[in-house]
């Protein structure tokens, strides 16, 4: 997991950023067994930026998003953190699933600056 206001690695269960200072906000989940699909989209983009960047899902590694490409992981009811790290600084947005969801689709895309591609969320799709 990594601190929204300054990008530092935070350990498992970190209340606050030893860089910063930040309160660490925390992702609960349910105990009810229930699980449901976050994935996470790159739109495919024909021209411009296709830096690879990494995605965390509650502060866990799920893979390396590139151009066009999916990645998922299933998880429980609850509230739960997708991570974008890039050089140009981390996006975090908060998802929060109940029982009457299947899934939930974050779509992004990544746009180059002047040093480095920042991400952008485009859309966050409840089914």
């Amino acid at each position: 997991m990594f601190c929204t206001n300054c990008g530092n690695k935070l350990n498992t269960g970190d209340s606050f950023c030893t860089e910063c200072g930040s309160k660490v906000s925390s992702s609960k989940s349910t105990n009810s067994g229930k699980t449901v699909k976050i994935i996470v989209t790159r739109k495919k983009r024909a021209m411009g930026c296709a830096i690879p960047f990494p995605v965390y899902i509650d502060g866990e590694k799920i893979g390396q998003l590139t151009n066009g490409i999916s990645l998922e992981k299933e998880v429980t009811v609850g509230s739960h953190a997708v991570e974008f790290v890039c050089a140009d600084g981390n996006i975090r947005q908060d998802v929060e699933l109940t029982e009457s969801h299947e899934s939930v689709e974050v779509l992004c895309t990544a746009r180059m600056g002047l040093i480095a591609a920042r991400v952008s969320i485009l859309e966050v799709i409840y089914k």
